[in-house]
């Protein structure tokens, strides 16, 4: 029997990897890689969606965030795209045969041949193959924020729990988010463009330590 956790935070957080080597110096860690440009958009439109972030325009969210001081991690766009020095982290505490670096365009592409590489990577069972047809967590604008906060209700979660199967109440959410959820405006070029700059060198510097061909991301 295996045990697992999954945290888009464990990556940056000052100290994890130690944490996490202290807690089980065996463990294997995966480690899913986005184009640094595109999560920090979907981050704000995450953001947007959470009601965390008032600011309805990605490019003026971008230069506020320096002028914030201390936020939480999800309002820290540019920041938590700089992945190279994470990875240097993970690297100095856990064994090469530990760690994972895999590519969020290739769960994208083909998520069936990556999740039986993640099953073999763990040394768990690859004939289990769970449904990749619905896409979970979307972001947008709400249309009604009453709605919204009852699906972010704790309270509302424990209750639905009690009522029926987890996998049910994720796809009622799901179609919930559909309903309730507008689309938020595309990414600016320039803005784009703005971002590739910022993140070349770390690109460079994630291309160097995972052995992976980036140029894609710079395109």
């Amino acid at each position: 029997r295996v045990f697992g956790e999954a945290s888009t935070w464990y990556l940056t957080l000052p100290g994890m990897p130690e944490t996490l080597y202290r807690y089980n110096p065996a463990a294997r860690i995966l480690i899913l890689l986005r184009n640094p440009v595109d999560r920090a958009f979907s981050a704000w439109c995450h953001a947007r969606s959470e009601d965390v972030e008032p600011c309805d325009n990605f490019a003026e969210a971008l230069t506020l965030e320096n002028s914030r001081g201390e936020v939480e991690f999800l309002l820290r766009y540019r920041q938590m795209g700089l992945y190279s020095s994470a990875l240097e982290a993970y690297q100095a505490v856990f064994p090469a045969e530990q760690l994972r670096v895999m590519w969020y365009d290739d769960l994208r592409s083909d998520p069936a041949a990556l999740w039986r590489d993640a099953c073999a990577f763990l040394e768990i069972d690859t004939g289990f193959t769970p449904p990749f047809y619905r896409r979970y967590n979307r972001s947008g604008k709400p249309r009604s924020k009453i709605v919204q906060s009852l699906l972010k209700s704790h309270r509302v979660k424990s209750a639905v729990r009690r009522v029926m199967p987890h996998q049910w109440g994720l796809a009622v959410k799901a179609r919930l988010d559909d309903i309730n959820l507008q689309a938020l405006p595309a990414m600016q070029a320039s803005t784009r463009e703005e971002l590739k700059a910022f993140y070349r060198e770390d690109i460079a510097a994630v291309a160097t330590l995972t052995g992976k061909n980036l140029d894609a991301w710079l395109r």
